[in-house]
């Protein structure tokens, strides 16, 4: 990607869940470039920050355009709030006992992530 202001999402492209919901989101308009680093492949430079490869395989993790780093929740809905027809959510980033609440929502699904992540290859092909 160029030197332009863009967003940068770390995800895990070897979980079939994280797989697929990334290749919905690529089909989004977006109102600022997005690059999509699948950091499950080696080959792939993980981005010079303070999360490792480790870390960003097992959280969701974004570089906004000012080279801040969201994780989590919070990552979630930065990436949402930058589809068109989803910027409404901008506002929602500020509510932070529902960002808190997501948060919660999104550590109990990462609880269960590799069972899930079982189920999935047996589902989707």
């Amino acid at each position: 990607m160029s030197d332009e202001q863009h967003v940068t999402v770390l995800f895990d492209g070897s979980c079939p869940l994280c797989r697929r919901e990334i290749t919905y989101y690529e089909g989004l308009k977006s109102t600022v470039p997005i690059e999509w680093l699948d950091i499950s492949d080696t080959s792939i430079s993980v981005p010079l920050t303070d999360v490792s490869r480790a870390d960003a395989l097992k959280k969701f993790h974004v570089i906004t355009q000012n080279g801040c780093i969201l994780e989590g929740a919070e990552a979630f809905l930065f990436v949402w709030s930058n589809f068109t027809g989803l910027s409404y959510l901008r506002v929602l980033r500020g509510v932070r006992p529902l960002v808190y609440l997501l948060e919660i929502l999104y550590n109990i699904f990462l609880f269960f992530r590799p069972v899930l992540q079982v189920l999935a290859k047996r589902i989707i092909k």
